[in-house]
Parts: structure tokens; sequence; C-alpha cells
């Protein structure tokens, strides 16, 4: 006969089929029972062998169990009955005997008449051709169809009568048959349903993807078990992906779906292991699993040998992810939270981790323990701490599922807090009535009071600050070190109510602050006690608000020396421990210290990474900052569009308690005087001034408005007024303030006469030359260069503009590059670059005035003006002595050298 098994490679199942084919052809009839785990490809290899044309001249019966026809008796024998190879003759016969219901099968003494009919009937087929009777499923037979079929197989095994059973492997035994012992004393043949090996595998993928790399096999073969049903799912899912050519394992919809139809076809305790497993997320012992699910150890250890051989577990556990998400997910929901209840409470029992058992509490039916709250509160602290706030959220919420006594209400509020302190500052506003009574009520104490007053400080509650320290008791050590920390950090965060709340707190206690009414002084160094507090402090949210007043103390003062030491160990942290409100705020610390070495890309960049990470609600009183180095280095920049946006963002009030709020006023100063706001910008420095001498924090290079007020009063010619600010400052300033005395020379300069200016600026040069900061080095250039202009040193002067405008690209100050270069009429923040526009805005020159000017700049006589611009004498001379008069010079060499170049001037191309 033909080979069955076909092409080389073929299955060996084929192959012991085709043996036992052979040997019923010889007379030799046979019982052949073939095994393997749900969905293992049985019901596929028997169909092979009945289509196979070596069976085109025997009879085939075949029938099919079914689950939900068990209890159907003689359903398969019915079955048998209808099969087309049945003559019509027997097949009507059977069907009468099964009509006439005379089969009495319960406790029947003698042969029922349908199995002698049904021998008959085999004998006299067998006589014309061979036979193969086939039963898939048959672990789901009614049992007297198994009964009948034992029967023809005890009679049939000497005629051309080959009996083929199909069935999954069970529970409780090795097969279903030999469960029923209808078949005791029989020789059976087994053959074993093995998963696809490599080659094979690899031979399924090219029917439907020929050009598949060649390591894709072995990849699919590890998260399958070689499963066919699964196999060809997750090819399935390869090609809808587009991705079978780049070889890796792509997990899909079809993978789901054939996982959950192979789950569906294992028996309910097997099922239940699988959801277990999927449910505990980790590899167990049996014997534990056996415990959570209320099964015998042996059992469940027999279920794992089957999900193992169906292809869904490896050594016990889950081959691929995807498998196990299917797995949850044919569970319904309430299934799934009464299993994680069970897991939990076992795992309390055997003492698991706290984190561990919170895993399951969270998903979990509410159980009424006093051990869940403890148990959820400590779990979330580990998830803090290891940067999970979503794992520590979830915790908590659980936690307020339950009944909570006051204190752990309290204390719980505390927690989640904190936690939503790290993703979003804005989130912990709702919690900070809740949080004041818990302190004020003594249910709250140590780290969530201190963590409570930093959150109040940070959105402003300046009133609940003070409250909260009149009804303190005496802290321990620890509490006590932190809150002398907070009280330093007031004076420079809340310099208008730091007295006030230092006077409560001494009053109410013994020892603690010991000077005075707690004012700070204006000869207080607040960069070291900035750099002291940072020293004694870690990154964490009890010392949150005396780090970031501490840096921005570093950021707001002229002491750079400190900032990039200090910024670049905030960085370290947030690397280290990932929170959302260290990454914003290092951000921000970067930003001021780029902007003070007048790198306005990068703090522009740094800037607005902050307030894009972290929306300005969250920033508390904070934001004047992101905001006020954006304003500064987009006004330095030229994008006054930029600016104008986030001076138009809202801020909350308390903003302006702080010094945050100073650095907005000075940067929106800056912007209005950089757009020709003057009188609108001289009304911001002086608010700077008003406030920080209210504040008795007018430190000599915390905040530079005398220069910036100098500048515009400069701006509008009263040079008087600007002199008197700049000696002010310069007598304010110590000797290692060189970068201020640089930038007060420079606006002095604008102020003397020009015999005076060149001397004065070379100084200026020299000292900020000593400085990082490129951006004012730039600017004393400039000027230097207009006042060389000025007396004729031309040669000089263009030197000095070259590096001006070298330095401006670095910077990326274009509005100085643009008075440099004349690209666009615009006012500078210098007193000696002409401006195009007046303090109101409008034109310092006409258009026909930059023309003849700018001719005249470059030495054309009046004459040759006229003739080139078409004028007669007599109008160059009048736009002339307009343009002196403006631009306050007396002769065509003191011209300015931007006019050189005016892009306007048709005739300077």
């Amino acid at each position: 006969m033909a080979s069955i098994t076909g092409a080389t490679g073929e299955r060996n199942e084929l192959r012991r089929l085709s043996e036992l084919f052979s040997g019923c052809l010889e007379g030799k009839g046979g019982l052949a029972v073939m095994n393997g785990p749900a969905a293992s490809g049985k019901t596929a290899l028997l169909q092979r062998f009945l289509d196979h044309r070596a069976l085109s001249d025997a009879v085939v019966l075949s029938a099919s169990g079914s689950r939900y026809e068990q209890d159907v008796p003689l359903g398969v024998v019915d079955q048998l009955a209808a099969s087309p190879d049945l003559p019509a003759e027997v097949s009507q016969q059977v069907s009468d005997l099964l009509a006439s219901g005379s089969a009495p099968w319960s406790g029947a003494p003698d042969v029922p008449t349908l199995m002698q009919s049904l021998r008959a009937a085999l004998c006299e087929l067998v006589e014309r051709k061979p036979v193969v009777v086939a039963i898939d499923d048959a672990h789901f037979a009614d049992h007297a169809s198994l009964r009948c079929l034992a029967y023809l197989a005890r009679r049939a095994h000497s005629a051309r009568v080959l009996m083929l059973f199909v069935e999954a492997n069970q529970l409780r035994a090795a097969s279903a048959l030999s469960r029923t012992e209808l078949l005791h004393g029989l020789q059976m043949h087994r053959i074993q349903v093995e998963p696809l090996p490599v080659e094979m595998v690899a031979d399924l993928i090219r029917q439907s993807e020929p050009d598949a790399p060649s390591d894709l096999a072995p990849r699919l073969r590890d998260v399958t078990g070689g499963n066919p049903l699964l196999l060809r799912a997750l090819v399935d899912d390869l090609r809808r992906a587009g991705m079978v050519q780049a070889g890796e394992v792509v997990v899909g919809e079809a993978f789901a779906d054939a996982v959950a139809s192979c789950l569906f076809r294992q028996e309910p305790e097997t099922r239940q292991v699988a959801r277990g497993l999927a449910v505990i997320g980790e590899r167990i012992e049996p014997v534990t699993l056996s415990r959570l699910l209320g099964m015998d150890g042996d059992l469940a250890t027999r279920a794992i040998h089957l999900l193992n051989c169906s292809g869904l577990l490896g050594d016990g556990w889950f081959r691929h992810a995807g498998a196990r998400a299917a797995v949850l997910a044919s569970m319904l929901p309430e299934e799934r939270a009464a299993m994680h209840a069970r897991v939990a409470k076992l795992w309390q029992q055997e003492g698991r981790p706290a984190t561990v058992v919170a895993r399951h509490l969270t998903e979990a039916d509410r159980i009424d323990a006093a051990w869940v709250a403890p148990t959820l509160r400590e779990a979330a602290e580990r998830a803090l701490a290891g940067g999970d706030t979503d794992g520590a959220l979830a915790c908590l919420r659980a936690a307020f599922a339950g009944d909570l006594a006051d204190q752990q209400r309290a204390e719980t509020t505390a927690m989640l807090a904190r936690v939503k302190w790290w993703r979003d500052p804005a989130e912990v506003i709702q919690h900070l009535p809740e949080l004041v009574s818990g302190v004020r009520d003594r249910q709250l104490a140590g780290r969530d009071t201190i963590a409570t007053i930093n959150y109040l400080l940070w959105h402003g509650r300046i009133g609940d600050v003070a409250n909260v320290f009149a009804t303190l008791e005496e802290p321990d050590a620890a509490t006590d070190h932190r809150l002398q920390t907070i009280l330093t950090s007031l004076i420079y965060l809340y310099p208008g109510r730091a007295a006030e709340i230092s006077r409560t707190w001494v009053g109410r206690r013994t020892g603690g602050m010991r000077d005075g009414d707690g004012n700070p002084s204006p000869d207080t160094d607040a960069p070291t006690a900035a750099v002291e507090v940072l020293r004694g402090c870690r990154q964490d949210d009890q010392s949150l608000g005396p780090v970031f007043g501490a840096v921005h103390t570093l950021a707001f003062t002229d002491r750079r020396e400190g900032l990039p030491q200090w910024t670049e160990s905030l960085a370290r942290e947030v690397k280290a421990c990932d929170p959302r409100i260290w990454r914003v705020l290092t951000s921000a610390a970067r930003a001021e210290a780029a902007l003070l070495r007048g790198d306005l890309t990068e703090a522009l960049e740094l800037a607005r990474h902050g307030l894009t990470e972290l929306p300005s609600a969250g920033w508390g009183v904070a934001v004047g900052w992101p905001i006020a180095t954006i304003v500064r280095a987009a006004s330095e920049a030229g994008d006054y569009e930029t600016a104008a946006h986030h001076l138009s963002l809202p801020i909350t009030p308390g903003v302006f308690d702080t010094p945050f709020g100073l650095k907005y006023l000075h940067a929106r100063g800056k912007y209005h005087f950089a757009t020709n706001r003057v009188h609108t910008a001289l009304n911001d420095f002086h608010a700077c001034g008003e406030t920080m001498l209210a504040w008795n924090l007018d430190l000599p290079d915390l905040l530079l408005w005398r220069v910036d007020a100098a500048h515009a009063y400069l701006r509008l010619g009263q040079t008087r007024r600007c002199q008197e600010l700049i000696h002010d400052q310069l007598r304010r300033l110590g000797e290692e303030s060189v970068r201020l005395r640089g930038i007060c020379l420079r606006v002095l300069s604008g102020a003397l006469e020009a015999h005076e200016r060149v001397a004065v600026l070379r100084e200026a040069v020299r000292l900020l030359r000593s400085t990082p900061d490129r951006l004012e080095i730039a600017y004393a250039l400039a000027e230097l260069s207009f006042a060389l202009q000025k007396l004729g040193e031309r040669d000089p002067a263009r030197a000095a503009q070259r590096s001006a405008a070298q330095l401006a690209r670095q910077c990326g100050a274009q509005a100085l590059l643009a008075a440099l270069k004349f690209q666009s009429p615009t006012a500078l923040p210098m007193p000696m670059l002409p401006s195009l526009t007046g303090p109101d805005g409008t034109a310092v020159l006409s258009e026909a005035e930059r023309r003849v000017a700018g001719l005249a700049a470059r030495g054309h006589t009046n004459r040759e003006i006229a003739q080139r611009l078409y004028l007669t004498v007599s109008t160059v001379e009048q736009h002339l002595t307009r343009v002196y008069r403006k631009l306050r010079v007396t002769r065509r060499t003191e011209l300015p050298s931007w006019l050189h170049t005016d892009p306007s001037d048709p005739t300077s191309r």
C-alpha cells in the first residue's frame, strides 16, 4: 500500500497508525489509543490519517465525543450508525434498534441485542473490506457507547478491524478509557502525541511564510512549546503586525484567543490551576498552589504537568507573558478579585513581605482584617522608596477602601499626600485641610508634620504654616532639627513672614532660635547659609522646601561658583530615585545656571522642559522661577513673543510673598525695557527694590534692581539719577563681586562724557572677562565698540564689535546681534547702543533719515548723497541736522557704525 506517512519528516504518530493499518490488512485486528494534551493537534492527525488515499478501500466509521452529550446514552454509537461508509441496510438496522429502546444496559445479565447486531454487521463488513472505527475526543464519550465499543473490540481482535480512540490527557488517570475498565485485558497500542520539534515548526512557518528567517522557528517553539494551535496563532499575529521578516516574537489577539481556546479544552481543575498561577504571578510549588485552590496536592502536580505538555507552561510557569495575560482575561472580574483575596490571606499567613501581599490586596475583594491597612502602608512606603509612585498609590487607595480608625486615616492620608507630591504637587492641595487638622489634633507627628509644612510653603499657605507652628508640641531631636532648617529657609523663601513665625515658635519652647525676633539681617551671608542647608539635608519630601530654597538662593545671588556643584548633585539624586518633582527642580536650577553664564539657548530649553513636565499649577509659588528664567532668556534672545506668552500665564498671588515673585517682577521689567516700555520697566524695578527693603533683604548681590533702574533712567536721559543708583550699588558690593562690579561700570559708562566712557568700559570688560558670563562680556564689548566709534577710533571699534558679535552668537543673543548688524529695529538693554525706537515705541530715525545717515557714515559728501538719492543738497543737510540731534552727535565721524550696513538702504548693497 502507499505510505500514509508521506514525505520525510512526517510525524511519528502517523507512522505508527500506518503500521497498525498495515497489520489490519493482514487480518490482525488492532486497538489503539492516541493521547495528547488538549489542543495538541490530535484531531488534525486523526483526520490526516482518515483522509489518506491508502484508506480509500476501507470502511471508515467515525464519531466524536462531546462534553455536552456525555449523559446521552449511545450518542457515539448513533454517530457511527450515520457514517457514510456504512451500508444503508446496516445503518437502518442500528437506527431501528436505537429507536426501539431494546438495549437494556443497566444490570442486564445477557449481551444486549444491539451488541449482537453491531457485531454481526461488523463481521459482514469485514468480509468485504477492512474496517476502521475512529472515535475522536473519546474521553467525552458516553458510558453506554464505550461498553458497546469494548464489546466489539474484544470480538474483532483477529479480524480486519482497526479501532482507534483519540483522547486528551486527563488529570486522574493516564487514559479516560482506562477508567472505564471496559478494555481491561485487551492489547492496546498507545500513541502519545508529542509537541512539534523545531524542524516541524520551521516547516509549518514556511507553509505560510516561505521567506521567514531561519532563527524564527526556535523562538516560536520556545513561546508555544510546539503546540500547533498556539504556533499558528503566533504566526498569524506576526503576519498581521508585519514582523515576520524581523524575526521578533509578537503576541497579539490571535495568540490570546488560542490560549483561551486551549484553556477551555482543559478539565475544570486544570483551568483552575492555570488561573491560580496567573493570579499569583510567580512560580510556586504545587503544594502551596493546592493550599490556595483547596485541591489535592497530587492533583495540582498533575495539572501543572498537563499545562506544561500543552505548551502554556514551561517548567511550571508561563512560557510568555502574553499567555498569562490571556489566562487572566479569561476570568470574570469577580473571579480574579476573589482569588487575589485568597492569595493575599495565604501570603500574610506565611509571612510574605508586605509588598508581595499588597500586590494582591490592591486587586482583591475587600478584606476586613486589622493587618490589611498597615500592610498596605508599608508596601506603599517601599514602593515610593523605589520610585514606584503608581504602585504606592494603588496600595493607599486599597487601604482607604477598608474601615480605618481616625489615626489610621490621618496617617494614610499623609502617606497618600507624600506619594502624590512626587507625581504632581498640585494633587496635594485637596489634602491640605485634612493634613493641617491631623497635625493640630496630634494624629500626625514627625516626618508627616515636616512634610505638611513643606506642602504648605510650596503652595503659598504661609498662614497655615504659622498656625501649625503655633500648635506644635515639643518635638523630638530629629524633628526639631528639621524645623530649625525650615525656619532658616523661611528667611529666604518668605522673608516677610519669617520673623512672625520664628517669634511664635521661640515663644512656645525652650531653646531654638535665639537671635531676637528672627529678622534677617542685610549683612546675612545668604549663599553661605544656603550651602550649609544643602550640606545638612538629603533630597526627600521632608527637606524639599529648605533644599529648594537653598538652591534658589545660590541661583538668585551672584555666588555662581556654588550653583553648578549643587545642581549636579541634584541631578545625581534625580537619576538615582527619579521622582518628578526633583527632575523639574533640577531643570530650573540648571536653567538659572545657564542664564548666569549667558547661555540663553540652554536656559530656555531647560526652563521650558520644567514647565512642560510639570504644569504651572504644580509649581506652586515656585512657578515664578522658570517663568522668570524664560522671560529673561527670551528677552535677551529677542524672542519677545515667547516672553510675552509666559508673562500671560496665570500664577498664584502667593508668588509675590516670595523671592520667586521678585524674580518674576525683575524679569518682567527686563522684558518691558527690551521692548522700549521704559517707564513700565522702571515701575517693576522699583517694586523689586521696595519689596526687598520692606523684607529687610536688600542684599547687594541678591537682585540688581538699582542697576536696572539706573539703566532705565539712562534711557530716559536722566543721567544724574543713573549715576546715583550705580554709585549706591557699588558701595554695597564686596571685593569678591567682580561680575556685578563689571555690570555696574558698563551701565555707568552711559552717563559719562565721551572721553571718560572708553576707560570705564575697558575696565568693565577686564572685570567681566574674569567671569564665565559671556553675554555680559558681549554687552560691554558692544558698548566699547560704540564708544570707540564715537571717538573716531574705527579699527579698535571694529575689533570690539567682532568680538561682541562672536560672543552674542555663542549665547544665542539675537537682540544684541540685531543691533550689531542692524538686522531689526529693536531697543536693546544697553545704554549706549542707539535705539531705532524711542521710549514710546515710535521710530527715532525716519526711513529717509536712515538712508542719508548711512551714506554719511560711510564717508560720502552731502553732494554725493544728494546725487545718489535724487535729493537736493539742502534736503540732505536738513536730514543730517535732525539725525545729529536725535542721535546726540555733532559731526558725521560720530555717526554709529550700525548705520554702515543698513539693509533698508539700497545704496549699501
